[in-house]
């Protein structure tokens, strides 16, 4: 009986050993964010955007990689979210085509290769808003969002890649959800919803079934965002990482509550952001990579507890390099121009490269036949070099050349004959600082001066006058502008050369700082026309009318926007409201 009791006892201990290994095992995979390869540390995606080739990186605890596994070469296809989807500890990844909205989950094995798939949606108007666990089954789901109504899901997963049930969380063309993570340490995943107009940023505690257990304003602040979440102090509750327009990032640790514990400051970078978080060394606490954009240049940030630097690692510095999941950037790929009746105008068409610069613009007949094309190419800074135009016969009729200074700046744009490749032109520009120029020199063909045009600045570095002088350097006339308190354009005066004044144009704008009125004035101060401009709750503009001397409307034109914010129609009426035209945008998400 005793021999019994000790092996019962011996088998209770193995089991109860079994379930805390397996438990801790669980908790551990959960806790580290695209973990591939099920080591206890974070793994990279990473796209080469002028190759469109995809890799997965597996990082030491040291910051370096190895056993870099490629994904991929295919320049339409991205990662729009990752998650452990079946519940094995590995980390799988959801696959979207941008040309079709095709949107795949890929369950992967440890060696980085794919195990299997399954189609989740073929759409291209619906994206990946964010992934995690809702409802504490240990596998993760995602939050879908239709870019045409703003309708925004949570879809339930099962562990074969089907969905179980869906739940909408609400249907609003400015509101989007921006980041998730369990914020009350509840084992649910919460959200964290930005209404774009106010940037009023809202934390979401969510319930099981996909409802809104409570809400807590974090912040309001259009020119602030959430560029970061994770647990940074070892806590269980998840933290997150603001940042100011100007470049101010600042990480904000969490109570359960949704409250801000205390505050740290990262860094001030108008040119740098975060990039990506997770746990790269295995230590229990969220690291960070910091991008600058300007560069290319990804470091990775190991952290200690108190939101301090322990130590760094750079990455890479390479501008064609994106760090995945990446923010979906909305590309226009065709214009079509429709008359009164809807007939057919005609359409542009555009092209784009691996990295989302434009490459090609096709233009079109009202009837579908090519016209004339454009193309575009790039330097390693992704600023364009060269803009050639062909005709029907694939002809170059012309090009233009760009050179850029060391600030990115354009310093001489020379214009060629595309026939017998002679210069037909030359822009040389001089600056006062980064993006402000100081002078621009017109030449032509045989390199003499045609004309000129000077640029001078206030103390803020505000625009105040811009002459222009021609061959013989003699003032043909000038423009002045004038700002009010807020620093927005209040006043722009158009001058001759003797200084008579030949008209002036003001600008009025409503508290947010949207322009609400555009007047025109003539040379003794009497209004000629004027505009009047009209947003919606987004903050987006949707009509401009236009008035004469006499206040009586000669038309007006309407947009209409996408939950991107992305205008998709535009409407010109006349001043009975006939429609006079209108055009369409359709776009690739």
């Amino acid at each position: 009986m005793q021999k019994r009791t000790s092996a019962i006892s011996a088998l209770a201990f193995f089991l109860t050993l079994m379930f805390f290994f397996s438990m801790s095992t669980a908790i551990s995979a959960a806790a580290v964010p695209s973990d591939f390869n099920k080591d206890g540390r974070s793994d990279l995606l990473i796209k080469n955007i002028s190759t469109g080739s995809t890799s997965l990186w597996f990082m030491n605890a040291d910051g370096t990689h190895s056993g870099d596994k490629i994904l991929w070469s295919t320049v339409d296809a991205t990662i729009v979210g990752t998650g452990d989807f079946n519940k094995d500890g590995i980390c799988d990844f959801i696959r979207r085509s941008t040309t079709t909205g095709q949107t795949v989950l890929w369950f992967m094995k440890a060696d980085g290769t794919r195990a299997s798939y399954k189609v989740l949606f073929t759409d291209p108007k619906s994206i990946i808003s964010a992934t995690g666990d809702f409802n504490k089954d240990g596998i993760c789901d995602f939050i879908k969002r239709n870019m045409l109504n703003g309708l925004t899901t949570l879809c339930f997963m099962k562990a074969d890649g089907t969905i179980k049930s869906t739940k909408s969380l609400f249907t609003d063309m400015a509101s989007s959800v921006v980041d998730s993570g369990d914020f009350n340490k509840d084992g649910i995943c919460d959200l964290i919803r930005r209404y774009s107009p106010t940037g009023a940023t809202v934390l979401w505690f969510m319930n099981a079934d996909g409802t809104r257990k409570s809400a807590k304003t974090l912040f309001t602040d259009p020119k602030s965002t959430i560029v970061g979440t994770g647990d940074f102090n070892g806590d269980g509750i998840c933290d997150l990482i603001k940042r100011k327009t100007s470049g101010e990032t600042v990480l904000w640790f969490m109570n359960a509550d949704g409250t801000m514990k205390s505050a740290k400051d990262l860094f001030t970078d108008s040119k740098s952001t975060v990039a990506r978080t997770g746990d790269f060394n295995g230590d229990g606490i969220r690291d960070l990579i910091k991008l600058k954009i300007s560069t290319g240049q990804a470091v990775l940030w190991f952290m200690n507890a108190d939101g301090t630097l322990k130590s760094s690692k750079t990455l890479f510095t390479n501008v064609s390099y994106v760090l995945l999941p990446a923010t979906v950037i909305p590309k226009l790929v065709k214009q079509s121009i429709y008359g009164t009746a809807g007939q057919s105008m005609g359409f542009t068409k555009y092209e784009y490269d691996a990295g989302g610069r434009q490459i090609k613009m096709s233009i079109y007949g009202a009837t579908g036949l090519l016209t004339s094309y454009t193309t575009t190419k790039y330097n390693s800074s992704s600023k364009p070099v060269k803009v050639s135009y062909y005709n029907i016969y694939d002809q170059v009729t012309q090009y233009i050349t760009t050179a850029y200074n060391e600030a990115g700046d354009a310093v001489k744009v020379s214009t060629y004959n595309g026939f017998a490749h002679l210069l037909l032109s030359q822009v040389i520009t001089e600056y006062y600082d980064v993006g402000k120029p100081s002078k621009v020199t017109v030449y032509g063909a045989t390199g003499i001066v045609s004309q000129y045009t000077t640029y001078k600045y206030n103390s803020s570095k505000k625009l105040v006058k811009v002459s222009i002088y021609n061959v013989d350097n003699k003032l043909t006339g000038y423009t002045t502008y004038a700002y009010n308190a807020e620093g927005l354009q209040s006043k722009v005066s158009e001058y001759g050369p003797t200084g008579l004044l030949l008209k002036y144009t003001t600008y009025e704008y409503n508290t947010q700082g949207k322009q609400e009125k555009v007047t025109e004035y003539g040379s003794t101060g009497v209004i000629s026309v004027y505009k009047i401009y009209a947003y919606n709750s987004a903050g987006s503009l949707v009509k401009v009318s236009s008035y004469n001397f006499t206040d009586k409307l000669t038309g007006y034109v309407t947009n209409k926007y996408d939950a991107m914010g992305m205008i998709i129609k535009t409407s010109t009426y006349g001043p009975t409201g006939l429609l006079k035209l209108y055009t369409t945008m359709d776009y690739v998400y």
